[in-house]
């Protein structure tokens, strides 16, 4: 009973979360949900193998089933990679129509386009996925006699998934493309250059999903009312995403281990001798995710797709022009915290078939991020400063050197040599940290580097999710001498969006299911 109390007071505490957080846009990362973590899914596959298991000879049942799923083709989805809350950006040189370079959303020159080019870009996220699972019931009253376990069971589940992931990133309106790779707004998110967040066409992993584990206690199994709770255990069989690759796919949690504990309840409306025995059912899982390194891709505060731009080297040569994913790609420890899957919904049960109708809703906490790595820089030059008035030139900002988490020194980079590059005399690159993506500044008056605290973590977070899910059932129940001893189940379901707010991907699919008991 207190495991279901900190169940149901988990999800309670995440609704609460996810519905208070706004829409952002222009994230890198997406936390997609896996399909055979459905607690709808696995619970039709394996209802009547509960059911039936504990008066078999072995105890023991087996089951499985078959899915596939595709997104919605929802626009707001679009603008959770994008600026603005736009659904196209605008991307323009210096040199372009002045109306365009006015209003447009990217600088051409920052993704190594011609000055003079003009184009517009788009985004339409899409995510398919089809696979099947494999399941072991086991009662553990018949394999023991311990008065504990009498009314427990373990079970072991593995899937295997395919997951088909693609940006669709499509272009428009294009004029004046180069002669020379990058020649357009599709190469240049795929140029040769870039070592991370590349967008390279649909990409997709064939691989088993989360090995999950489970054990759990039956209170009530008798004239269709039942009620229990379980723990459970998954543990990772995949990797996380490559950060090589924009959007790239995973077939389980992101390559977390899991831990975590449900309660199944089934309520009877009306008396067990009647023809068809209608009942109403609520599931509740509550999934804790342990934190894993993996890398991610990261904006500047206040300068979203900063990871877009170019930047200088410290000490290095002049126009180095460096892509900042190659430099803003960095080890972290990502905290995904919890998932909550609930559903509620009403059975009709007759004595060859089962039909069901439900509403449920998956939904995760905003993910959180930490550095994984960091590395000690030497304290900044005490030479004088051209302009100290401006707050950034201070060499008081890291008086005593500073820990940071990339390797090397480096700010965002501005044209030719700076006036006072890393020592007065010597020519050095330039930086200029008033730039953003759609605009150039003047070069500062010495090589301002990136801190630490430049980094905004929530660009590479993945943003809380929150999906309303009703689904429909039936089952063909084998019956034999009164009692069941397999299924054959079918389902469908379609997933919407809290609000059309632009954070999850919302499915729609089905299923085939198979349960034998032994």
């Amino acid at each position: 009973m207190k495991k279901n109390i900190v169940v149901a007071f988990g999800l309670i505490c995440l609704q609460s979360s996810i519905f208070c957080l706004t829409e952002r846009d222009g994230r890198s990362f997406m936390f997609t949900r896996p399909a055979s973590a459905s607690i709808v899914l696995r619970e039709n596959a394996r209802r009547t193998i509960e059911h039936q298991a504990p008066t078999s000879t072995c105890g023991s049942g087996l089951y499985a089933a078959t899915y596939g799923e595709t997104s919605h083709n929802y626009l707001s989805v679009d603008r959770y990679f994008l600026l603005n809350a736009k659904n196209c950006l605008l991307v323009a040189g210096d040199m372009a129509a002045q109306n365009l370079v006015q209003q447009r959303d990217i600088r051409a020159e920052w993704l190594g386009l011609p000055d003079n080019f003009s184009g517009i870009m788009s985004m339409e996220p899409k995510q398919e996925q089809y696979g099947f699972f494999i399941g072991l019931h086991q009662e553990l009253c018949h394999i023991t006699n311990f008065a504990l376990l009498k009314n427990s069971y373990i079970d072991i589940i593995l899937p295997v998934t395919y997951v088909r992931n693609n940006a669709h990133l499509t272009q428009s309106d294009v004029v004046n493309p180069g002669s020379q790779v990058p020649r357009d707004i599709i190469e240049a998110f795929n140029q040769p250059a870039w070592q991370y967040a590349k967008i390279d066409g649909p990409r997709h992993r064939q691989l088993t999903s989360d090995l999950r584990m489970e054990c759990g206690t039956t209170y009530l199994n008798s004239n269709f009312f039942e009620m229990r709770y379980y723990a459970a255990l998954t543990l990772p069989t995949s990797n996380t995403q490559n950060a090589h690759h924009f959007f790239d796919p995973t077939t389980g949690y992101n390559g977390h281990a899991g831990a975590g504990g449900g309660m199944i309840l089934n309520l009877p409306l009306t008396e067990c001798y009647h023809k068809s025995i209608q009942s109403i059912f609520i599931y509740l899982e509550s999934i804790f995710l342990f934190h894993r390194k993996q890398k991610r891709t990261f904006d500047l505060k206040g300068k979203p797709y900063s990871r877009f731009m170019l930047y200088n080297l410290k000490n290095g040569a002049p126009d180095q022009l460096i892509p900042g994913v190659n430099l803003l790609t960095l080890e972290v420890n990502s905290r995904p915290y919890g998932i909550v899957d609930f559903c509620l919904g009403y059975r009709v049960t007759f004595p060859h078939t089962e039909l069901e109708v439900g509403y449920g809703i998956w939904g995760h906490a905003e993910e959180r991020v930490k550095f994984a790595k960091r590395y000690a820089q030497p304290a900044p030059p005490t030479y004088p400063l051209t302009n100290p008035v401006d707050p950034r030139n201070a060499v008081s900002l890291y008086p005593l050197g500073f820990i940071t988490p990339f390797p090397n020194e480096f700010g965002i980079a501005g044209v030719g040599n700076g006036p006072m590059p890393p020592a007065p005399g010597v020519p050095g690159p330039a930086t200029s940290h008033l730039s953003s993506i759609n605009h150039l500044a003047i070069n500062d008056t010495r090589f301002i580097e990136i801190g630490p605290y430049d980094i905004d973590l929530s660009s590479g977070e993945a943003a809380s999710a929150f999906l309303q899910r009703f689904h429909c059932a039936l089952t063909i129940l084998n019956a034999s001498t009164n009692s069941v001893s397999g299924s054959l189940g079918f389902g469908v379901y379609a997933e919407l969006k809290h609000q059309n707010k632009n954070r999850p991907l919302a499915m729609y699919g089905g299923w085939f299911s198979l349960g034998i008991a032994v």
